[in-house]
């Protein structure tokens, strides 16, 4: 590499030398502890690949309904995706369900409890009581 103008100056070659060959420091380093020294603690957590908390952290969903990031925000949204098995059940609000998943998902969608009264549909006697009530149409 020659030498820079103002190392051909034998009065300044001394210090220019010192300043250009001793005070350089690898590009790497020298921009991480520019950049650290000017942004502080962002850089850092940036450098180490810091992400903030989940929005969902501490977030309860009711009805089956689990917590979703959207837009930077927590959501309770209903995810079923029922296998078609017909194993009817009768709810508690009289309507007749394919599944017991089918049940959960109903609750979950509308909002409120909806347990399990029996097994098989609304309408048909028991041994320990009768559900009357509708069918619930599966959407496939």
């Amino acid at each position: 590499m020659p030498p820079l103008a103002l190392e051909r100056d034998p009065q300044r070659q001394h210090r220019v030398s010192l300043l250009v060959r001793y005070l350089m420091i690898p590009c790497n380093a020298c921009l991480i502890l520019l950049a650290t020294a000017t942004l502080g603690l962002a850089v850092l957590l940036l450098l180490n690949g810091y992400q903030p908390p989940s929005p969902c952290i501490g977030v309860q969903c009711l009805f089956g309904a689990v917590c979703a990031v959207k837009n930077g925000e927590a959501e309770c949204v209903c995810q079923h995706a029922c296998p078609r098995v017909y194993s009817p059940v009768c709810g508690s609000d009289g309507v007749t369900y394919g599944s017991a998943c089918e049940l959960e998902s109903a609750a979950c969608v509308l909002g409120r409890e909806i347990l399990v009264a029996h097994r098989g549909p609304c309408g048909q006697w028991r041994a320990r009581g009768s559900c009357w009530g509708r069918v619930s149409r599966s959407p496939w």
